[in-house]
């Protein structure tokens, strides 16, 4: 689950002065991607993204009838992942340390960062294309600095970055996932998308990790 997790925190950045509150719609891809096709099912394709002040939401609809959403407290320093199981609500929490840990074990490292001067449009936004250097390789990420939305880049691999990810790409292990945004629109968002539901269970990590066959 920590892919799902690196797709919503990457877009946890910003600096600038124009939208400060709204939602993002993304393109989920997999390119050059070499997974049986009953997996693939279960990925995402598109993903919404809601932001206000501090707080974040993501969403994405998996295969077999499952929701996932995260939830990101960023005065905190706190996400937490709900996820409906075809009317199995769970609610997991994920402090700084817990994702720090959790990618040291995965073997992650943050990503050397060279910004160029090459632009291109994406959903009616000027991109600002970076490099991304890491040991899973080299690919290009694309930010917008007319985005004001304000984070810290607490839970994510891409520092450095001073604007709002519109394109960018996630791997873990083999499997690529690219997010490009389809558009932006500047929109009320309730604070009420930012607080979990009281029918979603609590869960720990480590009944999470048992439930998908990891453990420790």
């Amino acid at each position: 689950m920590l892919l799902f997790v690196l797709i919503a925190a990457s877009t946890l950045y910003v600096n600038a002065q124009k939208i400060d509150e709204g939602k993002v719609l993304y393109e989920i891809s997999y390119p050059d991607a070499d997974i049986p096709d009953e997996q693939m099912a279960m990925m995402p394709t598109e993903a919404k993204m809601f932001f206000k002040n501090l707080s974040s939401r993501m969403e994405m609809k998996m295969g077999m009838g499952m929701d996932n959403v995260m939830i990101f407290d960023n005065k905190n320093k706190v996400m937490t992942m709900l996820m409906d199981m075809m009317g199995n609500k769970m609610a997991v929490k994920f402090t700084e340390a817990d994702i720090k840990e959790k990618r040291v074990k995965e073997g992650k490292q943050d990503y050397e960062v060279k910004i160029t001067d090459e632009t291109k449009e994406i959903a009616g936004f000027k991109c600002k294309k970076a490099i991304l250097t890491g040991k899973d390789g080299t690919f290009d990420l694309y930010f917008t600095d007319q985005i004001s939305f304000k984070n810290g880049d607490w839970a994510s691999e891409y520092k450095g970055i001073d604007g709002f990810p519109l394109q960018y790409k996630i791997s873990q292990g083999s499997l690529i996932m690219q997010m490009t945004a389809k558009s932006v629109t500047k929109e009320k968002v309730e604070d009420s998308m930012f607080v979990v539901p009281s029918d979603f269970k609590p869960m720990t990590t480590e009944e999470l990790q048992k439930m998908y066959g990891g453990g420790k």
